[in-house]
């Protein structure tokens, strides 16, 4: 799966994801700084779900409908953020493709799905 992990997202989440064959571009190493308009813009560019921790992003694509292949937002609190690697990596293994064009939620208990209204 093709993913852009916004910098907020642990290196250690990257490592686990890239050694699990996904193809993962991390803006940490490449667009250090970048701000939340050029991260939609390269989701959408490269075809690549957006992966983060910051809420601002739900904000953005869905009540201002910024538009976005996918987004994936982690939700743990500090005490299980150990867990997030193993929830990501499940979510992708059991909905893969399902993500696209879907605002999805990870917890500690789950994640939610929801459309996107458009993923152009």
């Amino acid at each position: 799966m093709r993913l852009l992990l916004d910098e907020c997202c642990d290196p250690r989440l990257v490592a686990a994801l890239r050694d699990a064959g996904h193809d993962v571009h991390y803006v940490l190493e490449s667009d250090r700084g970048a701000d939340d308009d050029t991260l939609l813009a390269l989701s959408r560019d490269q075809g690549r779900i957006l992966v983060t921790e910051d809420k601002d992003f739900g904000e953005l694509v869905i009540r201002h409908g910024r538009r976005v292949p996918g987004l994936i937002l982690l939700r743990f609190t500090p005490d299980l953020r150990h867990r997030k690697a193993g929830a990501l990596l499940a979510l992708l293994a059991a909905h893969g493709e399902q993500l696209t064009g879907r605002f999805t939620v990870v917890e500690e208990n789950g994640a939610r799905l929801r459309p996107l209204l458009s993923i152009k």
